[in-house]
């Protein structure tokens, strides 16, 4: 496969999902959920099709009621990973929710970093969520009000074997049909400083939606890497967008345009359908082509 601008970008979307509840004893209930997709890839800058699925992922959550405004909770998480055909653990997370609004958490996970606003399912470019350097136990907070929400995580080994500081933190509002989020994370490793950052927003009308997003990776030594993305949706029957986004790095560029479609069959499986266009400009020599995707989803 031909090196593009947006491969540096894209990485396995991990779906929303509604857990089946596998115990309850009335103190302790335990949930499992599970992610997986199966899709038939035509890339633009390749000329055969493939068959690709995105990280098969599977998780399992234990919550016991400590009292009416305490709540103690379990996570554990698995994926399998795409390119390797490794099984790798995405959370091994303690924690607690309280009065409402407020969990705290700790364990292996992932930054609150939530950046970029794609729609596209395999065309567009899914910005690296992951993007600061590897993390280890991380302890996070967050607030979810009914207007306004934020959340901060900090990586409690950084400090370890030369490695410095590594955190991130998010706020979002919601006013009416319309949704705004702030993203910022530094990290540092080996005297290497990195830092990402992007905003969003969304507004929905009825069965009408727009969205778009502005999120960067900049760090020493390198250009930094921006991408930018804005669609349109309609919802009656069909779930439709139709998007656009444009990523740059020093002289560097790429872009795509796209239009999908999803189908439910039910509230666990799912089909879709892409078509779109995408080029790039790498070292001075340009590449683009139509390409497109149908795929299947479960999720649960």
């Amino acid at each position: 496969m031909k090196k593009t601008l947006l491969a540096l970008a894209v990485v396995a979307a991990a779906g929303s999902v509604n857990a089946a509840e596998l115990m309850n004893t009335g103190n302790v209930s335990v949930t499992t959920d599970a992610d997986f997709e199966v899709k038939l890839v035509f890339d633009p800058y390749e000329d055969d099709a493939k068959i690709e699925y995105d990280g098969a992922e599977i998780g399992f959550a234990a919550e016991s009621v400590i009292s009416d405004d305490w709540t103690a909770f379990l996570k554990y998480g698995l994926e399998m990973e795409y390119d390797s055909g490794d099984v790798v653990s995405t959370d091994i997370v303690a924690g607690f929710k309280f009065y409402q609004n407020h969990t705290i958490e700790f364990g292996q996970t992932s930054h609150v970093l939530d950046l970029g606003n794609n729609q596209s399912k395999d065309l567009g470019i899914d910005f690296d969520n992951s993007e600061l350097p590897n993390v280890e136990d991380i302890i996070v907070y967050m607030y979810t009000g009914e207007a306004f929400g934020a959340g901060f995580s900090y990586d409690l080994n950084r400090i370890e074997g030369g490695k410095d500081d590594n955190f991130a933190f998010y706020l979002d509002a919601t006013f009416g049909g319309l949704y705004l989020r702030g993203d910022a994370g530094v990290g540092s490793e080996l005297g290497v400083d990195e830092r990402v950052y992007g905003v969003k927003g969304t507004y929905t009308a009825d069965v009408f939606s727009v969205g778009a997003s502005y999120a960067a990776t900049d760090t020493d030594g390198t250009d930094t890497l921006s991408i930018i993305d804005a669609w349109v949706g309609f919802s009656a029957g069909l779930d439709w967008y139709l998007g656009t986004q444009y990523g740059n790095q020093g002289d560097n560029s790429g872009y795509n345009v796209y239009l999908n479609t999803n189908y439910a069959l039910n509230d666990v499986v799912g089909l879709y359908a892409e078509v779109g266009y995408a080029g790039n400009d790498i070292a001075n020599v340009k590449d683009d082509g139509a390409g497109g995707s149908l795929g299947m989803t479960m999720s649960f």
